[in-house]
């Protein structure tokens, strides 16, 4: 006998979304290794964490609404991959910063 079942499709996306309160721990997490981190690096830890595609530009409006409040920001300039500096937020936990700068201790940890 033939089977005429067809595999149901995997939906991307597909997890109800994350509540506020749920979303917040899980972005809280990606700092518990103690080390400030970009958007580029936050995009790719929370899309393996919730198993959800993300652009960095979805994960800047996240960031974003807890900017100030559980989460600082300082611009620094890195070194991209053509060796040019260019200016990169990095996130962090309020109490990494001495005001609006990173404390030298956790400032040290980006790589």
């Amino acid at each position: 006998s033939t089977n005429n079942q067809q595999p149901s499709p995997i939906l991307k996306g597909a997890n109800p979304p994350l509540a506020t309160g749920e979303r917040l721990k899980t972005i809280l997490s990606l700092f518990d290794d103690g080390i400030p981190k970009n958007n580029q690096q936050l995009s790719v830890l929370y899309s393996e964490k919730t198993e959800t595609a993300i652009s960095p530009g979805n994960t800047s409006n996240i960031f974003g609404k807890l900017e100030g409040k559980e989460l600082l920001w300082q611009e620094m300039k890195t070194p991209s991959k053509d060796g040019k500096k260019r200016p990169k937020k990095y996130y962090g936990l309020p109490e990494w910063f001495d005001g609006k700068k990173l404390k030298p201790e956790y400032k040290n940890k980006i790589v």
